[in-house]
């Protein structure tokens, strides 16, 4: 499972760079408030995950925060490198450690941290087909970021607009 995890995770951080690099070279899609709403939220999601599973403080972020693409795709890519880095320490043992959102209404949400792991990656996997979808309506082609276009690619680190 922690294989598992660790590849979701190194995978995720590279398709958020494939969907930054078609944003970046996108001339409209950077002007667009859903996309960049989209983008905050996922980033805003990745980061209060690793904050949750590390036992820290879950600190919050406005998409207004952020006032260039630059500075929230480093934002994002921040919140890849932390996930990389968390998973990369992790043993079996610890992806069962029960641990409760601090956020969620009554009844609180329980869940593991193999759990939270899952949930973040499908929730950005959600959310960057949303994007996907949305540069197609402003007439961009989205990238190929398919989990299986990952391992066809050998499994290639994340390349993001700004290191480009």
């Amino acid at each position: 499972m922690l294989e598992t995890l660790r590849d979701l995770v190194a995978y995720q951080g590279w398709a958020d760079a494939e969907l930054w690099r078609a944003i970046e070279a996108s001339k409209v899609a950077k002007e667009d408030p859903a996309t960049l709403a989209r983008c905050h939220h996922v980033h805003l999601t990745q980061h209060a995950f690793a904050a949750l599973v590390r036992g820290e403080a879950v600190v919050g972020t406005n998409a207004e925060e952020f006032g260039r693409w630059s500075d929230l795709e480093a934002y994002g890519r921040e919140a890849s490198e932390r996930w990389i880095e968390l998973v990369d320490v992790l043993d079996g043992e610890e992806l069962g450690q029960r641990l409760t959102v601090p956020w969620s209404k009554a009844p609180a949400i329980e869940f593991t941290v193999a759990q939270a792991i899952l949930q973040m990656v499908m929730h950005s996997q959600h959310h960057r087909g949303q994007n996907a979808a949305r540069l197609r309506e402003l007439g961009d082609d989205p990238p190929l970021s398919d989990f299986l276009a990952w391992l066809w690619r050998d499994r290639p680190t994340a390349r993001w607009a700004g290191s480009a």
